[in-house]
């Protein structure tokens, strides 16, 4: 009977025992797998370079920023004589063939002007001021003179800016080309370093690319460039503009 209980005593004993041992060995399988891994990681050997395109073009459509100025006695004064003149504006560009989706309004505010008076020693009003602010897009390059001739007789106040940039198309047949070009730049790199150190090329590991599209933009012109318009027509034409692309490579070799 005595022995009964001493054995049955060392039971938990030998229960909890082999639960530790279950758990070491568990732990001890996971740190060498985990050591497995990391030696792979460490076995893998990889060259990382860079590959750079580079291509000149023209731009093919314009982007052109235009304000109208009104001043009423009031707000709503200044408001309709603006709108009378943006309404003439969509007008005359239809005339052009400038579809409405191809203007958009860029800003719109209207605000108080004041102006200290000496005398008074306070600001007094000297009326309100309406300011509509048009995005045009232009499709085609060679209507742009045209265009902003028509802008300023139609009661346009300032050409705010003119851009040309690249059209979708042109876009997406560049930055298709450059990046042809740039992988193939790079892996010839990645060859050559390979070649220097006595290795081989295999897959690229891992891939970036560093995407540039710079665009041509015209001087800013005020209120002036009216009467700059209406004396010599001046024609805008775009600048060559450069597009490049920078693609980083990691490859694995052995």
């Amino acid at each position: 009977m005595k022995n009964d209980m001493i054995n049955e005593h060392k039971k938990p004993h030998v229960m909890h025992f082999f639960l530790l041992g279950g758990i070491v060995l568990i732990l001890a399988l996971l740190l060498v797998q985990m050591r497995t891994f990391d030696t792979k990681d460490e076995q893998k050997k990889t060259v990382q370079t860079s590959g750079f395109a580079e291509v000149t073009s023209v731009p093919t459509e314009a982007i052109v920023y235009a304000s109208i100025q009104t001043i009423g006695e009031n707000a709503k004064d200044a408001q309709s004589k603006n709108t009378k003149i943006t309404n003439l504006v969509f007008e005359n560009l239809k005339k052009l063939e400038i579809q409405d989706k191809q203007v958009a309004s860029a800003n719109y505010q209207v605000y108080e002007e004041k102006e200290y008076n000496p005398l008074t020693q306070k600001a007094e009003s000297k009326g309100f001021r309406a300011v509509h602010q048009l995005k045009i897009t232009l499709l085609h390059i060679d209507t742009v003179g045209e265009i902003l001739d028509e802008l300023v007789n139609s009661g346009v106040t300032n050409i705010d800016s003119v851009t040309f940039v690249l059209s979708d198309k042109q876009q997406k047949e560049i930055h298709a080309k450059l990046i042809a070009e740039a992988s193939l730049d790079a892996k010839e790199k990645a060859t050559i370093l390979a070649q220097s150190l006595g290795v081989k090329v295999r897959k690229p590991i891992s891939i970036s690319e560093s995407y540039n599209q710079p665009y041509s933009q015209q001087p800013f012109y005020s209120g002036a460039y009216a009467n700059k318009m209406m004396d010599d027509s001046s024609e805008l034409m775009p600048q060559q503009v450069k597009t490049s692309t920078t693609v980083h490579v990691v490859f694995e070799i052995h």
